[in-house]
């Protein structure tokens, strides 16, 4: 009996000894740095929810996105032909009777085969530079940058792409601005060619979450300037699938 209870005793003093040990291993530098060599992975992003842009989620209702970007601008005062438009503007919405057309980014003829045989609606919440002549407004902005241009399209009346053009000067601030929200990217170097045939290096990163992404071309836009670009994967696929299938058959 005595040695029972001896036994017993020396287990109740080894058990905080035993947690102790388990302790110190489980913070050794071996096992840290595994844990490291995780952390260093591209960032899967964690959040349920698709990516957006300035409150416009992807997958959003176009009318969501009207009614959160309602606005009406105005020529300067003192403008001898004064004007005023109403925004967002969206693909095959009626002129007013100041319009000859509407602005160039959602006009039908930018439009591809595939986006017209899908039904695409693109709409912008700002003029971009090329639309924005005759109106003293901002245009179109990103994380604080002036872009190009920002398109947003519509499947079905849902948003499935975001697409913004940017001064390729920008690339690095807008790159940086990204990393901060979103963590480390996927990072992948192409091969560029010009207008002219000269060849150039740029990267093209990546940002991925269970129902969305996130890709920046350095030199993917008009002139080799930078194209930011957000997809919401199913939907981008569903409508990758109708233009196909929407297609005139051939004739041989």
């Amino acid at each position: 009996m005595t040695t029972e209870i001896e036994a017993q005793a020396h287990l109740v003093v080894a058990a905080p000894l035993i947690v102790g040990i388990c302790a110190i291993l489980l913070s050794s530098p071996a096992l840290a740095q595994t844990s490291h060599r995780t952390h260093a992975l591209p960032k899967i992003h964690a959040a349920t929810l698709p990516f957006g842009l300035k409150g416009d989620v992807l997958g959003e209702t176009i009318q969501d996105f009207r009614n959160r970007n309602r606005r009406v601008i105005h020529t300067p005062p003192g403008d001898p032909l004064p004007a005023m438009k109403q925004l967002p503007v969206c693909t095959g919405d009626p002129l007013s009777s100041q319009e000859d057309s509407l602005p160039s980014d959602v006009d039908e003829s930018t439009e591809s085969d595939e986006e017209r045989r899908a039904g695409v609606i693109k709409c912008v919440a700002a003029l971009s530079a090329d639309d924005d002549i005759d109106f003293d407004v901002p245009g179109p902005t990103v994380a604080g940058i002036s872009a190009y241009e920002t398109v947003y399209s519509f499947f079905r009346g849902r948003l499935y792409e975001i697409e913004s053009q940017i001064p390729r000067s920008d690339y690095v601030q807008l790159r940086t601005a990204l990393k901060e929200k979103y963590g480390h990217p996927s990072r992948e170097i192409l091969d560029y060619q010009n207008a002219f045939g000269a060849n150039s290096l740029g990267e093209r990163l990546a940002w991925h979450n269970a129902a969305s992404s996130i890709y920046l071309g350095q030199l993917d836009g008009e002139s080799n300037n930078s194209k930011l670009i957000f997809w919401h994967d199913s939907l981008r696929k569903e409508c990758a699938a109708s233009g196909a299938s929407n297609s005139p058959g051939k004739d041989l």
